[in-house]
Formats: structure tokens, sequence, C-alpha cells
């Protein structure tokens, strides 16, 4: 794929809620851009498709809500007209993962903890993070637990999801709604350095540990990242890094895993969760 973005600028298009519009009316603004941000609205589908059919690169916005087979059927389309598409709501553009993202590749278990006082359990919610944990980790996915409980009422309370990859890294996933603090959380450890990231806050530890016997253990590195602006790290990594990847379209692939896997976790929830039948979008 060597269709460069641009050639000294990022030229954008927001398309959120046309409806009112004609398709023509939208069709103008596609063609003057080279990258198209939108929503998963499905009256906005066949926009996403028509812009890919353009040859235009496409950022979409609430991947959770569309079915598998339509983000199956977007990322045909990208991969046919050598556009590049993303998942622009992924963890992955955090302010304070975004810098550290290579830190990653040599964990061995991550934990994700996440918790919303008293609001409910959200696809969104568990999307993102489980879509993090996939791309965090570039094997595949060989098996998934889940667990959910209801403290009080129809809605659940608690999850726990521990994903099992082939290359013997596990990932875990702890959402609830049962504390009064906000929780974004995530901690990483593998190959003598260790991660406690605050996606709320935006800051962090590094830890590296280069010898358990010595004298004076180092004090952790402080993560504070200048650029607190996820839409920054967004276009920062549609402009510059989406084209030098091996795979360009393996951040959209993720998102394709992404819903399998919660396709996975709501099958054993419904064993054990009675009426339980899917999270709510």
């Amino acid at each position: 794929m060597n269709r460069r973005l641009s050639d000294t600028t990022l030229n954008t298009t927001h398309i959120e809620r046309p409806p009112q519009h004609t398709f023509e009316e939208v069709e103008r603004p596609i063609d003057h851009a080279n990258v198209i941000f939108i929503h998963s609205e499905p009256h906005l589908l066949p926009v996403a498709q028509f812009a890919l059919r353009k040859a235009k690169h496409v950022v979409l916005f609430g991947a959770e809500k569309c079915e598998f087979h339509e983000l199956e059927t977007l990322l045909e389309l990208a991969i046919e007209s050598k556009s590049y598409l993303v998942n622009g709501d992924s963890l992955l553009f955090n302010p304070v993962i975004f810098p550290m993202i290579k830190s990653f590749e040599s964990t061995e278990m991550t934990t994700l903890v996440s918790n919303r006082f008293r609001k409910y359990i959200s696809r969104r919610q568990i999307f993102s993070c489980i879509e993090f944990l996939l791309y965090s980790n570039k094997s595949p996915l060989k098996n998934i637990f889940a667990k959910g409980v209801r403290l009080n009422g129809k809605r659940l309370n608690v999850l726990h999801a521990r994903l099992e990859f082939e290359n013997e890294v596990i990932a875990v996933l702890e959402l609830s709604n049962t504390k009064e603090n906000p929780k974004l959380q995530i901690e990483s450890a593998g190959n003598g350095n260790w991660m406690d990231l605050d996606l709320l806050t935006f800051n962090g530890h590094y830890y590296h540990y280069a010898d358990e016997e010595q004298a004076e253990v180092k004090p952790p590195k402080q993560i504070f990242p200048q650029d607190r602006s996820s839409l920054s790290h967004l276009i920062q990594f549609v402009e510059l890094e989406l084209e030098h990847l091996i795979n360009p379209h393996r951040q959209f692939e993720n998102s394709l895993q992404t819903a399998k896997a919660i396709q996975t976790i709501e099958e054993q929830l419904r064993r054990g969760l009675p009426n339980f039948t899917h999270f709510e979008k």
C-alpha cells in the first residue's frame, strides 16, 4: 500500500448526522477530503462504504454498535480500494497509552480495571477495553473465560473476563459499577518491566527491574504525557504511522476480533445469568 494520506496536510471531513441532506450533498465534501471521520449510525454506514469505494480513508466511531458482518464489509472494501480503516474510539489513542504502546510488546500479563459508579456495564465500555487488550498482544486469542455477577436487579454489577493467548500471555478485565470513585487503569508486567497507567488522569509509573539482587531499587519513571489529546494521537496515527506498518489493517481487524470475543462472552453469560441476552449498546 503505497498511496500517501496527503501531500502536505491532512484533509478531513467529519460526517455526523446528515439524514436531512441528500446523498449528493454528502458526496461533495467526500470528494474534497482524503480522510473521512464518520459515526456508525445505520444511516451512515452506506456513506462509509461509499467513501471507501471512492478510495478515501475512513475513521469510524462507534464500531461497537455495528454487527460483525457490517465491520467485515467495511474492511473488505478498505482492502479492495487500498484505503485505511481505523477504529477511532480505540484506547490506543489514550494520551497515556499512545506514547507507551511499544512497552506492551513484551507484556506477559495485563490487567485492565474499569469502574463507573451506578452506570450500567455497556457494550461500548466492554468493546473499548477488550479491543485494547487484544491489540496490545499480537498473538491469536486462544481461550476466553467470563463470569458476571448481579448484586441487585437485572443489570450486571461485576464482570470478570480472562483472555488467554497462544503465546501464553494472559489478560484480565475487571468491570464494575460498585465503587464511588471512577477508575480506568491498566497494569502490565513482562520482561523485567512493570507499568501502572491511569487512563482517566493521564499519568502513570514505569518500573524496570534490571536485577532483583541490586542493593538499591531505582525509583519508577513518572509518566506525564505532554499531549493530552486523544484526537491528536488519532490524527498522528492516521497521517504518520499507518503507512509504515507491515499490516496497516491490523488495528481494524482487531475490532472484528473484539466483536467475536464479545459474542463468546455473551454466550457464556447467558448460560450462567437468568434472562441475560446481550450487552446494552
